[in-house]
């Protein structure tokens, strides 16, 4: 009994001779800008300026409106955005073009002047997305249906996606509802990696160059309730994929001895994310 004892009481006395406080008041912290920007092909840019916050900082603070945002085009074309009160936002008046390369710059007061690059990959898809209805029944006897579409993957360069599935309430709030992702490719079925949002990000390190037929289930169509179903399909560029999986990464952090997992950033000369994604939405009626 008493090596049992031993046995258990070990650990407690592990982990506790391990505790030490950490002395907060040795830690130096810098201000910086924190910049970000989720550029879409068919969407305004949205660019948020805010300050970075230090560890006993528990108000937060609010958007900077008097900075100077800048964007240039791979031809030099330079445009100055403006504050919007409403989105609390920089916003231009124009959509970024698919294929092109552009630099973003921010500055205010005395903090240190930062800048980004991002691009808008192009996405190209083949055919409708199609829905069928009662193809297969739930884990418990519901009948359900699939939407499928195929993704035409670029051979020569490493492609990111993110699939959104939604259908229309018409009844009550007549609005795009997120649906559950719920894929019917194998390879897809386990690890998956969702957005705030429920959306699916994905690779194509699986599928790379091939014309890829992807399946999701959906609920069936009852009698007399016409579904309306809505695909959205990102090709993110590699930026955009990794800052959603070092999020997942964060996320997925368990216990006081896992390994830390920072979100990633690429902002130079500040914090945060600019990047840039295409966008192909598919209505099926």
């Amino acid at each position: 009994m008493k090596a049992l004892i031993y046995i258990v009481l070990f650990p407690l006395i592990f982990l506790c001779s391990c505790k030490k406080e950490l002395d907060m008041s040795q830690i130096a912290f810098k201000e910086k800008l924190v910049v970000n920007l989720l550029a879409y092909d068919n969407d305004f840019l949205s660019v948020t300026v805010n300050r970075s916050l230090d560890i006993f900082d528990s108000t937060g603070k609010p958007s900077i409106e008097n900075a100077l945002v800048f964007v240039t085009d791979d031809k030099g074309v330079k445009t100055k955005l403006s504050f919007d009160l409403i989105s609390q936002s920089y916003r231009s008046t124009w959509y970024p073009i698919s294929g092109k390369n552009y630099t973003l710059e921010v500055s205010w007061g005395n903090l240190s002047s930062t800048y980004s690059f991002f691009t808008i990959p192009k996405l190209s898809t083949s055919g409708k997305a199609i829905w069928r209805d009662s193809t297969s029944r739930d884990s418990v006897g519901f009948l359900t249906g699939t939407i499928s579409f195929i993704i035409k993957d670029n051979p020569n360069e490493r492609n990111y996606y993110e699939i959104g599935l939604f259908r229309y309430d018409e009844f009550s709030s007549e609005q795009w509802l997120n649906l559950p992702i719920i894929p019917e490719n194998p390879e897809l079925v386990n690890n998956q990696i969702l957005n705030k949002d429920g959306a699916l990000v994905i690779d194509d390190g699986g599928f790379n160059g091939q014309n890829k037929l992807f399946k999701f289930t959906t609920p069936a169509n009852s009698k007399g309730t016409a579904f309306k179903y809505l695909v959205v399909i990102k090709n993110l560029s590699e930026e955009y994929y990794r800052y959603f999986k070092s999020i997942d990464n964060y996320k997925q952090q368990q216990g006081p001895f896992s390994e830390p997992s920072a979100v990633f950033t690429n902002i130079k000369g500040g914090l945060g994310i600019c990047a840039g994604a295409s966008v192909i939405k598919d209505t099926i009626k």
